[in-house]
């Protein structure tokens, strides 16, 4: 990852559930207030300061606009839900397969072309 960005802020930072509740409103532009996502104002800032941190969220004109990492964010966890069951099934496959009858189910499994080098790299 980046220099300034560590992975365990941007892991810490997803898998608060209210973090990312908060996060997930940023992104759809959905309007909301401190008290609909029950957190106190020092809850609340402190989580909002970590999703900037971690460069989710910006600050323009007093608002928080999402970066277009937070894209990114998106479409990955997106591809995740969508394609769950069969990470899920990739990851049982036997590792005596050989490279080439591995690669063929990949292909086979997987619609997302990102995600097929991924596992593809070796």
């Amino acid at each position: 990852m980046c220099d300034t960005l560590s992975e365990n802020q941007l892991y810490r930072c997803l898998a608060d559930e209210k973090s990312l509740q908060i996060f997930r409103y940023i992104s759809m532009g959905i309007p909301f207030t401190i008290s609909s996502v029950k957190l106190t104002r020092k809850q609340y800032y402190c989580r909002l300061n970590a999703i900037a941190a971690v460069s989710l969220v910006f600050k323009f004109n007093g608002r928080y606009i999402p970066t277009s990492f937070n894209g990114f964010i998106d479409y990955l966890t997106e591809s995740l839900c969508k394609e769950y069951r069969r990470y899920a099934a990739i990851e049982v496959l036997p590792s005596s397969l050989p490279t080439e009858e591995y690669s063929n189910i990949i292909s086979t499994l997987l619609t997302d072309n990102g995600a097929k080098k991924v596992l593809l790299k070796g």
